[in-house]
C-alpha cells in the first residue's frame, strides 16, 4: 500500500475489519453447512471437500474479478506516488498525496477487505477440520434444511494424488508437500500467462506463497491441506481461462477495428 494511503483512510479500514470480525460466525456456519451438504450428497469426506472447494471458489469469484480490476489501480497509485516524492514543496506534495488517496480509495478499501476476508476464510477452513464431528457439536450448527449425517463420520479417504489413505482430520506431511508444490506451480502459471516478471512478483509467487503454504501446513489438518490443493487446481484452471478470454477478446477487438477501418476506406 502506498505511504500516502496510511493517513486519512484509517476509519474505513477499521470499519472493514470490524465487519469481517462480526461476520466471521455467519461465514463459518455457512461453510460448515456447505461442507455437510457435500458430505451427505457424496458420502465421502474427500469428495465432500472437493465439492466444498469448487462451490466456495464459485462464490468467491467476484473477489477474483475485483482483484484483477483493482490490482492495476494499486500499481498505478504506487507509480504515481513515486513521482510525488520528487516534489520539493511539502505543501504541494501533501496536497497531491491527498488527491491521490481520494482517487484510489475504492481500490485500497477493496484490497484491504479482500485480504481480511481471505485471512478469515483460511481460519474458517482450518477450524472446520479441527472440529470433533460428534452429534452434540455438529447438530446445533446445521441449518434446518440440511440432512443430518450418519455418525460416526467417515474421515479417512483414499487420495489418488498421493496414492494412500489419509485421515483428513489429522495432519498429513505428504499433502503438505503437494500443497507447497501446487502453490509454486500456481505461481508459475500466474507469472508466465500474465507476464508478471518483476522482482517483487517473482519473489511473491515463487518464494513467499509456496513458503507460506508449506510452513502453514505444519499447523493444520489434512482436510485444510486437501482443500488448499483443490483451490490451487481451480486457480490454475481460472488463470488459463482468463488468458484464453484475454486472447479471444483482443482478437475480436482487433477484427472489429479492422472491419471498421475497411468500411471507412470503402
Amino acid at each position: 500500500m502506498p505511504t500516502a494511503t496510511k493517513k486519512g483512510n484509517s476509519y474505513a479500514l477499521i470499519i472493514i475489519l470490524l465487519v469481517i470480525i462480526f461476520g466471521y460466525s455467519h461465514w463459518y456456519r455457512f461453510c460448515f453447512n456447505l461442507f455437510f451438504i457435500g458430505y451427505n450428497w457424496l458420502g465421502d469426506m474427500r469428495l465432500a471437500t472437493v465439492f466444498f472447494a469448487v462451490f466456495l471458489r464459485l462464490v468467491l469469484l467476484p473477489f477474483r474479478f475485483g482483484n484483477r480490476h483493482f490490482e492495476h489501480k494499486i500499481k498505478e497509485a504506487e507509480a504515481r506516488e513515486a513521482t510525488l516524492s520528487q516534489v520539493s514543496d511539502p505543501v504541494i506534495r501533501k496536497a497531491r498525496q491527498r488527491e491521490l488517496l481520494q482517487r484510489f480509495k475504492p481500490a485500497i478499501n477493496f484490497m484491504w477487505f479482500d485480504f481480511c476476508f481471505f485471512a478469515m476464510n483460511a481460519y474458517v477452513i482450518h477450524k472446520l477440520f479441527v472440529t470433533h464431528f460428534t452429534p452434540d457439536i455438529v447438530l446445533p450448527r446445521l441449518y434446518h434444511f440440511v440432512q443430518i449425517p450418519d455418525f460416526p463420520l467417515i474421515t479417512t479417504s483414499f487420495i489418488p494424488l498421493v496414492g494412500r489413505v489419509i485421515d483428513l482430520t489429522k495432519r498429513s506431511q505428504i499433502l503438505d508437500v503437494y500443497a507447497s508444490c501446487g502453490a509454486a506451480i500456481t505461481g508459475l502459471f500466474e507469472i508466465v500467462l500474465h507476464k508478471k516478471y518483476t522482482k517483487r512478483d517473482l519473489l511473491l509467487y515463487l518464494v513467499l506463497y509456496p513458503g507460506v503454504a508449506f510452513n502453514m501446513n505444519w499447523f493444520v489438518r489434512g482436510g485444510f491441506t486437501w482443500t488448499l490443493i483443490c483451490f490451487e487446481v481451480l486457480t490454475v484452471v481460472m488463470i488459463i481461462l482468463e488468458k484464453v478470454w484475454e486472447v479471444v477478446s483482443s482478437r475480436l477487438k482487433a477484427s472489429r477495428a479492422e472491419s471498421g477501418s475497411l468500411k471507412g476506406y470503402l
